[in-house]
């Protein structure tokens, strides 16, 4: 049968109903809300990263560029009324890319070669530890920015908060999850891997 349908009996017939397509919500990227929304944000976004991130004024087309398509693509997965407030998303896929930015720069500099001419506060101190404590920083924070998302605002939680009043206490679970990954790190600090990587690309 072409259509899905209910029987019905009446006086021993049988009635035929034919039922009508189930209409799929609209796709929030298709809406007139969703273009408005994006004419609203641009400005928005700009003005912000003027603001807050000046400093990143090279890259700065480039983040709203990016931000547009994430939330584009966001949007085409969902209808309007399935979220709430779409600027806060707007905003919050533009500190991901952010975040992301300074990610990629920091895990860059991780592979850069040591210099030579390392600066030392004090003039009789070893050049050779210096280098070796560069490098093993470079490790670090190579390690760190390889992390997922959940895993490095963990690690790094208890270091970002202001104060033990602005940090919320860890749970048994994440107490256990902040050991193994300090574990990890420090089995991965002691050993070799990656030492060897100073001077490639990502």
């Amino acid at each position: 049968m072409p259509a899905p349908f209910l029987l019905a009996v009446c006086r021993k017939r049988v009635i035929l109903f034919s039922m009508p397509p189930l209409r799929t919500p609209e796709r929030a990227a298709d809406t007139a809300e969703f273009k408005h929304l994006l004419d609203d944000l641009y400005p928005r976004w700009n003005a912000f990263l003027w603001r807050s991130y000046s400093s990143l004024k090279n890259v700065h087309a480039d983040l709203v560029q990016q931000s547009a398509e994430d939330l584009t693509r966001y949007a085409r997965e969902r209808s309007w009324s399935e979220v709430d407030d779409w600027s806060a998303m707007g905003f919050r896929i533009l500190h991901r890319r952010i975040a992301d930015h300074y990610r990629s720069q920091a895990r860059a500099w991780t592979f850069e070669p040591i210099s030579e001419d390392l600066p030392a506060a004090d003039s009789a101190t070893n050049p050779e530890r210096v280098a070796h404590y560069a490098a093993q920083l470079q490790k670090l924070v190579r390690l760190i920015t390889g992390l997922d998302d959940q895993d490095r605002h963990l690690l790094l939680s208890e270091i970002l908060d202001d104060g033990p009043n602005d940090r919320s206490p860890l749970t048994d679970v994440e107490r256990k999850r902040m050991s193994r990954l300090r574990a990890r790190l420090r089995d991965k600090m002691e050993s070799r891997e990656g030492d060897t990587e100073a001077g490639k690309k990502k």
